[in-house]
């Protein structure tokens, strides 16, 4: 899928990026599935929706989706 996200294919995966002095990255994660999903993180990154850190590893319920900011 990317060098920064490794998830099952049941998991959309997609990158929004800004150019500038305030630049910033965005992974968002869509789970397709009826069943959780457990996706590796390889960048340092921060949970838009909790404000949480990341530590590796982003497990997404059923139907689930994530925001990550990367740092």
């Amino acid at each position: 899928m990317s060098s920064l996200i490794e998830a099952p294919a049941e998991v959309e995966f997609g990158i929004r990026a800004s150019e500038g002095d305030r630049a910033a990255a965005y992974a968002f994660l869509l789970n397709y599935s009826k069943q959780p999903a457990t996706v590796q993180v390889k960048q340092a990154a921060r949970d838009i929706l909790t404000g949480s850190p990341v530590d590796g590893v982003v497990e997404l319920p059923a139907y689930g989706v994530t925001i990550l900011e990367l740092l």
